[in-house]
């Protein structure tokens, strides 16, 4: 009896003489896999990959940051995916009964200000020299909350500036 042993990817093909086996001669050697089975098996970890390619990049993506602190500077914590992780830091009542918040980041080590402060206001962040990042000026629209960009860092304080040009700030 003739039989060819080949190994591919670690799996054993065998192929028989094709007139031994008419003759059922082979039949209690026959341990290999068909090539049916083989283009079957294949098949089926195509199919699985395609699914599990896709979705696993879908969720890097949703998990993974694009900026990092200097490279966060007056960008939106939502579009750079730094909400995700975010934490309110330090918060304030205001005079007029509104909140500014600054909110953290740790995967971006960015922070930025959230407020409830009136139309017209100016929000942002601000580090101990005195520079400003994400400022935003509250439109008059139907949201009641609102944030700014972002700043380098947790070593911020989130200021609003009224229209009246008050400033107050949290005390980080």
């Amino acid at each position: 009896m003739v039989i060819l042993k080949i190994f591919i990817l670690g799996i054993q093909l065998k192929f028989y003489d094709s007139a031994k086996c008419k003759e059922n001669l082979c039949k209690k050697a026959k341990l290999g896999f068909t090539l049916t089975e083989i283009l079957l098996v294949i098949s089926i970890i195509g199919i699985l990959t395609a699914i599990a390619i896709p979705t696993y990049l879908k969720i890097i993506q949703n998990f993974s940051v694009l900026c990092r602190e200097e490279s966060c500077i007056n960008r939106d914590p939502k579009e750079q995916k730094c909400d995700k992780d975010a934490r309110t830091i330090d918060v304030d009542i205001l005079l007029d009964g509104s909140i500014i918040e600054l909110r953290y980041s740790g995967r971006c080590n960015a922070a930025w200000a959230r407020t409830t402060a009136p139309n017209g206001s100016t929000i942002y962040v601000e580090d101990y020299q005195g520079n400003r990042y994400g400022q935003y000026t509250i439109p008059t629209d139907e949201f009641r909350e609102h944030y700014g960009d972002m700043g380098p860092g947790s070593n911020l304080k989130a200021c609003v500036q009224f229209s009246n040009g008050e400033v107050m700030c949290t005390t980080n």
